[in-house]
């Protein structure tokens, strides 16, 4: 069966828009190596909001409406769609459904939180310092709870 010319236009779109996600998510890896490996102590104040700027790119990536109406044309033609790409398309709409409630600048603060408190956890570990960690993790405690409220 050969697919229509809107399916046809969401599969290009479909595949373009997971390069984007794609290297959002390459360059997040790559920093984060670069914080587990050779990052000096005083950058990690400068890679949390990378991070976070990161985390808000890839979050309006996501969350948008090119990516919704892509998904809505994928999801209401299953007999044109491969499979895989199919169930590709249903397992992103279920991270955006879950992600889109959350606010993006939001998404970014966690991330950034994120970041700041495994920087501190490597210097509390190697001091045997629980204290110096305790705030840090407090903080993404506190995030962790605020979008647990968000799901509800």
């Amino acid at each position: 069966m050969s697919k229509s010319v809107a399916v046809e236009k969401a599969l290009t779109r479909f595949h373009e828009q997971a390069r984007l996600r794609a290297a959002y998510r390459h360059a997040t890896m790559i920093l984060q190596y670069d914080a587990d490996t050779t990052m000096p102590v005083a950058g990690a104040s400068i890679l949390g909001d990378t991070m976070g700027v990161l985390a808000e790119k890839t979050y309006e990536a996501l969350v948008n409406d090119d990516t919704r109406e892509t998904l809505a044309v994928l999801l209401a033609a299953k007999d044109e769609v491969p499979r895989h790409i199919y169930r590709e398309a249903e397992e992103l709409q279920r991270k955006i459904n879950k992600i889109s409630v959350v606010p993006a600048k939001e998404y970014g603060d966690y991330e950034r939180a994120v970041t700041h408190a495994t920087h501190v956890w490597r210097q509390a570990k190697l001091a045997a310092d629980f204290n110096m960690f305790a705030p840090y993790l407090q903080a993404v405690v506190d995030y962790a709870a605020r979008f647990a409220k968000y799901y509800d």
